[in-house]
């Protein structure tokens, strides 16, 4: 196992997955992903405060934008008049 770790830390990425294909433990395996925990909460809750904040940043965003939106359209304007 330490010369498999050390091979596997001191590779680059496409010999990261020959070690990993030469080396590789089914047990080990199926308890790694037994114990595996996602960096990304994936409960109903999190999708749902994730989707409460992209419509807050989406609207938050629009509100800043419109007075520049609004100046714009008001010169296009005056431009278009002269």
């Amino acid at each position: 196992m330490k010369a498999a770790l050390a091979t596997f830390r001191d590779s680059g990425s496409w010999r990261r997955l020959v070690a990993l294909a030469r080396d590789f433990d089914a047990t080990t395996a199926e308890r790694t992903w037994k114990d595996f925990e996602p960096a990304v909460p994936t409960t109903w809750e999190a999708l749902g405060v994730g989707l409460v904040g992209m419509i807050w940043g989406w609207g938050a965003t629009h509100i800043c934008a419109w007075p520049v939106r609004r100046h714009l359209r008001r010169r296009r304007e005056r431009l278009a008049a002269a």
